[in-house]
C-alpha cells in the first residue's frame, strides 16, 4: 500500500499536520497525486512541507517562494548562547565590539552576510530535483512576477503559507490567481493571523482575508485596495470551501478556479 499523505507529513515534520491541514489537503489533492502537477508554496522556511509535497507528488514539479531576508528568524541554523534570563537564545558576536547581541543589533553589512549564509543553508536542506526556489517578497508584484516567469505554463496548486498578513494574502491572490490553471486549487493557510500581523505593523488597516472571501461567497463581489482585479476573480472563482469550519476552525480555505 502506498504511504499516505499523513505518513509523509509526519516523516518530514511539517506543522501542517498539527494544524490539521494535511487531512484537509488530502480531500483536494489525492486525485492529483499521480499527475505531473506544478505546485507552488509561498513560505518555505526549513523545507518541511516542500519535502512533503515533493514525496507525495512523485511526478510533480515543486516551486517554493520565500523572502529569506532575516537570519534571526532561522534560529535553529545558528549557535545559541545562555542569556542572563537563563534561556538559550540565538545570538551573534558583533563584528566591531565582539559583544553578543541579537540579530537586529548587528550592523547591516554583517546582517547581509549572515542572510547569505542562511540562504545557502536553506538551499542545502531542499530537494535537488523537481524543485525551484524563488527568493522574493510576496507583497511585491515584481517578486510575484518572478514566480510566474519560473513556471510559464501555470500552476495546478498554489499554497499561500507566507507572511499570513491579510494584505499580503490579498496582493498575492490578486496577482497569482491568473497563473493558476483552469480547474486549479488555490489554498490560503492561517487566515486567522491576518489581523494579528496588522497589530504588529504589517499593512495596518487591511480587512481580514477571511472576511473578504466570506463576503464574496455571499455577494459574488470582491475587491478592495489590495484586490484590484476584482472582475477576473469574480468571473474565475468557481467555489470557496472551508473544510474545517464545521469544527469552528476557519484557518484554511480552498479556492477552485473554473475549468
Amino acid at each position: 500500500m502506498k504511504i499516505t499523505i499523513e505518513e509523509i507529513a509526519r516523516k518530514h515534520g511539517t506543522d501542517k499536520l498539527s494544524h490539521n491541514y494535511i487531512p484537509a489537503c488530502s480531500q483536494y489533492f489525492d486525485n492529483l497525486r499521480k499527475d505531473s502537477v506544478n505546485l507552488l508554496e509561498i513560505g518555505v522556511r526549513y523545507g518541511n512541507s516542500i519535502w512533503t509535497w515533493h514525496e507525495y507528488f512523485e511526478k510533480g514539479n515543486i516551486y517554493g517562494m520565500d523572502i529569506l531576508n532575516n537570519a534571526g528568524y532561522y534560529k535553529e541554523l545558528h549557535k545559541t548562547y545562555r542569556c542572563p534570563d537563563g534561556k538559550n537564545r540565538a545570538m551573534w558576536h558583533h563584528e566591531s565590539t565582539g559583544e553578543l547581541v541579537k540579530f537586529t543589533h548587528l550592523e547591516k553589512k554583517q546582517q547581509a552576510k549572515l542572510n547569505e549564509q542562511t540562504i545557502q543553508q536553506i538551499r542545502e536542506r531542499l530537494p535537488k530535483d523537481r524543485f525551484d526556489l524563488i527568493i522574493g517578497d510576496q507583497s511585491k508584484v515584481e517578486d510575484l512576477a518572478k514566480v510566474s516567469e519560473a513556471c510559464e505554463e501555470g500552476f495546478d496548486i498554489i499554497i499561500d503559507d507566507g507572511s499570513h498578513a491579510a494584505a499580503h494574502q490579498q496582493i498575492t491572490l490578486n496577482y497569482l490567481f491568473k497563473h493558476l490553471k483552469p480547474g486549479g486549487i488555490y489554498v490560503i493557510e492561517d487566515l486567522m493571523m491576518g489581523t494579528q500581523r496588522h497589530n504588529r505593523g504589517i499593512a495596518a488597516g487591511a480587512v481580514s482575508t477571511n472576511s473578504v472571501l466570506k463576503s464574496f461567497k455571499s455577494t459574488g463581489k470582491i475587491g478592495n485596495r489590495y484586490i484590484t482585479d476584482s472582475g477576473y476573480l469574480e468571473e474565475n472563482i468557481e467555489s470557496i470551501d472551508w473544510p474545517l469550519s464545521g469544527t469552528g476552525n476557519n484557518k484554511i480555505c480552498f479556492i477552485r478556479k473554473v475549468s
